[in-house]
């Protein structure tokens, strides 16, 4: 399953409220109110999820678009320990 929601300020609420949905693969909020921390997120989190498109708003969401979300808690190490 797919959900865009993007460009639309009036969607808010943390994205991690997402994360226990079973057939998700793709998930898209970007330029939306929603908030949130990509460090918390474990490799529990969104089983089947393929690709993660965040908002700025998000902690570590800053635009960036992960393709395997095993790959968003490195990524955020790397870039905060920079």
């Amino acid at each position: 399953e797919k959900m865009r929601i993007n460009k639309c300020r009036n969607i808010s609420g943390n994205f991690m409220e997402l994360a226990d949905f079973p057939h998700l693969k793709e998930l898209d909020l970007h330029d939306t109110a929603v908030t949130g921390d990509t460090r918390i997120i474990s490799v529990d989190d969104f089983p089947v999820l393929e690709r993660l498109s965040l908002p700025r708003n998000v902690r570590g969401g800053r635009g960036y678009e992960f393709r395997h979300v095993p790959e968003v808690p490195v990524f955020m190490q790397t870039i905060n320990a920079l």
